[in-house]
């Protein structure tokens, strides 16, 4: 752990608790500007959680819930295997099986879950030795984050950052059943969140050794993802349905990575073909943020960023990296290595740049645009 984060606490648990609360309404109050502007800017006449919640993405976690999945491919059809199941089963239980709106239910569970990320990312980074700047500094990017589009709509996002906080803190606290069990659901929330089973056998390996209980423990922090596989077997008669389809829908699919044409020649076609917003939130994320963690010697958290953007590079094309990069919390734990003690001038000028992110994706939102969902 890098000694530039330690500085003696000032802040009662009461008062950063008050200071969360305070941030979290903040949050609400500028998306609920950006928002408006970008609405009236755009001449869009819905009501607002019918925006928030009517992406395709989001309907189709409605549609899941409601529906369930389909058991044979159909084009277009079968579009909602990759949205693993645990967030619309929340949809289900929390909207009576549909008698609630079930697009109303999902975006209230959001808003539940990031207030619940405000208020537990100070305890996560008092866990780990930060000081009272750099929380503050973490709860000011949380509350103008790039990714608060996500953070204020019907999908995931929201579910897997909450899901990722509460499985690193109890790493922290060496609560390593609790850390396996908050696993299970990760992976079944994301397909990418089986990789939490990285920095889980990172850390008992580091603590513990090699032990046979760690390859139980491992199985059972991806049982989600595992139940789900065996799920998409019976029902489809193969286990990878899930990523097998995303090569085959038309207009957004992952072709994969192809080096029949040459190493170069297919990163090249990568890079290329992606656009360039993707393109930096994918090398930045990457690389800046990883090499940040590394040098501070957050090894598991360095871990866990690479097994989520990884995927995207492998998947063969960087779309979404903007949405997958931004709303985890290895992208906020990196910016407050790198700019935590830096400036208030600095600081205020990355909370700005945040800020000017957040609106362009909110107007691409808006606009019906499937460039950022």
């Amino acid at each position: 752990m890098s000694n530039t984060t330690l500085n003696k606490d000032n802040l009662s648990y009461n008062q950063l608790l008050l200071l969360s609360l305070g941030f979290f309404i903040i949050s609400k109050i500028i998306f609920g500007l950006e928002f408006g502007i970008a609405k009236d800017f755009l001449h869009n006449k819905k009501g607002i959680i019918d925006i928030l919640t009517s992406v395709a993405d989001c309907r189709f976690y409605v549609q899941i819930a409601l529906a369930g999945y389909e058991t044979e491919f159909i084009q277009n059809a079968s579009i909602h295997w990759p949205f693993m199941p645990f967030f619309p089963i929340l949809i289900k239980l929390f909207s009576l099986n549909g008698l609630l709106k079930p697009n109303i239910v999902a975006w209230v569970i959001n808003q539940i879950f990031v207030f619940l990320i405000f208020i537990l990312l100070p305890k996560y980074l008092r866990l780990i030795k930060f000081n009272d700047k750099n929380i503050i500094f973490a709860l000011c990017m949380l509350t103008v984050s790039p990714a608060s589009i996500y953070f204020n709509s019907g999908l995931s996002e929201p579910t897997f950052l909450l899901l990722m906080l509460l499985g690193f803190m109890a790493l922290e606290l060496d609560e390593i059943w609790w850390a396996v069990l908050i696993g299970a659901f990760i992976s079944s929330t994301r397909i990418v969140g089986a990789g939490f089973v990285v920095p889980l056998f990172y850390y008992q390996y580091k603590k513990h050794g090699f032990r046979l209980i760690l390859i139980l423990q491992c199985l059972l922090a991806i049982s989600g993802l595992l139940i789900y596989m065996v799920y998409m077997q019976i029902h489809t008669g193969w286990f990878w349905s899930f990523i097998w389809v995303e090569h085959q829908i038309k207009d957004w699919a992952r072709p994969g990575l192809s080096f029949s044409n040459g190493f170069w020649h297919e990163i090249l076609r990568v890079i290329s073909t992606s656009h360039n917003y993707d393109k930096f939130a994918f090398f930045f994320c990457t690389f800046f943020v990883t090499y940040f963690l590394v040098k501070a010697k957050f090894y598991k958290e360095a871990l866990y960023n690479l097994t989520i953007l990884l995927p995207v590079f492998i998947s063969g094309h960087f779309w979404n990296t903007c949405r997958f990069g931004y709303s985890i919390l290895p992208f906020y734990l990196g910016l407050v290595i790198m700019f935590g003690n830096k400036s208030e001038l600095i600081q205020k000028f990355i909370l700005c740049i945040m800020l000017i992110n957040s609106f362009a994706a909110i107007l691409y939102w808006i606009s019906g645009s499937y460039y950022f969902w």
